[in-house]
Parts: structure tokens; sequence; C-alpha cells
């Protein structure tokens, strides 16, 4: 059985750096990933970075917010006009959906980001990592 613990934030430290380095093409990932969310990501792109290297595996995590990138990115971009309070809930949503949205249902849209649109954010993030898995089981 599974016990849940709730913790002030304020208390919780990150994990030890777990490579010096990420490979170039990894470091070239980040990068990419980290231009299409810098206006609405808060931090730094040295930050983002380093939290990849805490990750055991930070191959897949750096994957995990590719799709979290790209569901974001294609919500903004289809739109003609969108402010910035309006991309920030949009990447809310997209964040959500790599960590407690399973299925279609569990999305609900807010005062900046109507249900349909929050769908549309979720069903471009499952479409990204159903097909990123699927090319990684066939070698691409």
């Amino acid at each position: 059985m599974n016990e849940y613990k709730i913790f002030d934030i304020n208390e919780l430290s990150p994990g030890p750096i777990q490579h010096q380095k990420l490979p170039e093409n990894w470091y070239n990932e980040a990068i990419s990933i980290y231009a299409l969310i810098s206006e609405v990501e808060g931090g730094s792109f040295e930050k983002f970075e380093e939290n990849f290297r805490r990750d055991i595996n930070y191959e897949k995590e750096i994957t995990i917010w590719r799709c979290i990138a790209t569901a974001y990115n294609n919500f903004v971009t289809a739109r003609i006009i969108i402010s910035l309070p309006e991309k920030k809930a949009a990447y809310g949503i997209a964040l959500m959906c790599s960590i407690s949205f399973t299925n279609e249902n569990d999305v609900k849209g807010d005062e900046l980001i109507s249900e349909e649109d929050a769908k549309f954010i979720f069903k471009t993030y499952r479409n990204m990592i159903s097909q990123t898995y699927a090319n990684r089981r066939n070698g691409r």
C-alpha cells in the first residue's frame, strides 16, 4: 500500500547532480526545448539544463519535456493573438498533461483556456508521447 506524505515545498531540495554535462545531442535538444518555452518557463536555461543533469535518466526526461513543449507550442502557434497570461495557462496545462492527466476527461479549462483548448493541448501531448515511444521501439 502506498503511503502519501505532505511536505512544505520550502523543505524540498534538489537531488544531486548525476551527470557533469549532457552529451552534445541531448544538450542541443534541451536548448531547442527551452527556446519554445522560455517566455513562460520563468527560469534560466542554465537551471533548466541543470535539472536534466540531476536526473538519472535524462533521456526520458528530455523526451517528456519535448512533448510538453510541443503541445504548448502547437497551441500557441495555432492562435493569431494570445496574451502572456493565456500562454502561461496553456503551459500549465501542458505540464499537467505530463504529471496528472491520464485521460481526456481529467482535463479542465479555466478562465483563460477553454475546456476545448485544454483538451487540444492534452491530445497533442498524448499523441507526441505515443509517437515518440513508438519511434523508440522501432529504432527511429
